[in-house]
């Protein structure tokens, strides 16, 4: 491989952090949307959200929350979001004094992620 293609090459660090850390079965989700982004884009989309569904599943199983097998990603995602927290106690505290309830806001994203991400 050549060095410019090395420096082009797609590689979802965060997600195989995250599997490396307890979700050894995406691995290999993780690298064929690694691959899809460059060799067939259409491809990538499916499988991204292939791998937030098996994520969003997994996550359910093991709080032993109940879903449908046949849920769609929508459904998975609000059942994830509405029983397992998202933010830090601080943060969730923070967010309903400044924010009102159903309000979402670029500058409160950004606010979180200054205040709480790694630097």
């Amino acid at each position: 491989m050549a060095d410019s293609e090395a420096l082009d090459t797609f590689v979802m660090h965060g997600a195989r952090t995250a599997a490396a850390n307890g979700i050894p079965h995406l691995v290999a989700q993780i690298a064929a949307l690694e691959r899809a982004v460059a060799e067939n884009p259409g491809l990538a989309f499916d499988l991204a959200k292939f791998i937030v569904e098996s994520t969003c599943k997994t996550i359910l199983n093991e709080r032993q929350i109940g879903f449908d097998k046949n849920d769609n990603l929508p459904k998975l995602f609000k059942a994830v979001t509405t029983n397992v927290p998202m933010l830090p106690c601080t943060a969730l505290l923070r967010f309903r004094q400044v924010i009102p309830e159903g309000t979402r806001s670029l500058g409160w994203a950004r606010y979180l992620r200054a205040s709480f991400a790694p630097p």
